[in-house]
């Protein structure tokens, strides 16, 4: 499911592409590891940042894990983090083990 606000302004191309492929990264996750019956992404506005909510029902994990840094099975994760970082966002993780995994990105609207 995608649900999309409509209050959510034209974003500079370097954001976008980096929601784009966030967001592609993050539904790969799911149905790669998650083993979820259903995920979704919200769009919209958060104040004067967008943003992007990519939720599962999936099996979880401990969001504690991308705090030691990128392995093998979270470098997608971690790298998502450090570049939503590099251009002024933020990543948030909320999971634990069988209660699915939400993703929270925020990015600026403008650069």
């Amino acid at each position: 499911a995608l649900e999309t606000g409509s209050d959510v302004p034209a974003i500079p191309d370097p954001v976008a592409v980096l929601l784009y492929k966030s967001i592609q990264e993050l539904l790969a996750n799911v149905a790669k590891h998650a083993h979820a019956q259903r995920a979704v992404v919200r769009i919209g506005l958060q104040g004067d940042l967008l943003r992007v909510e990519v939720g599962d029902d999936g099996n979880g994990f401990d969001p504690q894990t991308l705090e030691a840094g990128a392995t093998d099975e979270r470098f997608g994760l971690f790298s998502i983090r450090e570049r939503i970082r590099y251009l002024g966002g933020t990543m948030e993780v909320r999971s634990a083990a069988g209660r699915g995994t939400t993703v929270v990105l925020l990015a600026p609207t403008h650069l």
